[in-house]
């Protein structure tokens, strides 16, 4: 029983790490679906975006069309749901405090003010654009990417 609790606790301090969830990030994710004021974004309306975003070390980069955006981030895994901290190094490092699944090779991102920064206070809760189902917040976005193989 008690190696069974152990390797429990094993497994959910790994879960819940970090640098680990940090590895398996990195790659480069395509838009594939979204969300935006509640209306859903089809993967064919994804596809018209041309958006993607390149995970290197703690480093995001966010293409869209011609425009490219590229700044720092931390996570916190052991939050429920996670949380992605986007830093903005040409905004003075100001914070837009989001959210992110990782399911397999599907990655969804929450965010608040369209990127821009915002409170702590103001990180989305659920993985909705909604603004009564999510802390009624305005100008939420949802991003679903679907990681490219190499």
């Amino acid at each position: 029983m008690l190696s069974q609790l152990a390797m429990v606790a094993a497994l959910i301090g790994v879960a819940d790490d970090p640098t680990k969830e940090l590895d398996k990030l990195q790659g480069t994710w395509v838009l594939v679906g979204g969300e935006e004021k509640g209306r859903v974004l089809t993967e064919e309306e994804a596809k018209t975006e041309r958006e993607s975003i390149i995970i290197k070390g703690d480093t995001i980069t966010v293409i869209r069309g011609e425009h490219k955006g590229t700044g720092k981030f931390r996570l916190d895994p052991s939050k429920k749901p996670a949380w992605m901290d986007l830093i903005d190094p040409e905004k003075k490092n100001q914070v837009n405090h989001a959210i992110y699944r990782l399911d397999g090779d599907r990655l969804t991102i929450c965010v608040s003010k369209k990127f821009e920064p915002n409170k702590p206070e103001e990180r989305p809760v659920k993985f909705t654009t909604k603004r009564e189902d999510n802390k009624d917040l305005p100008y939420l976005i949802m991003g679903i990417y679907q990681r490219q193989k190499k």
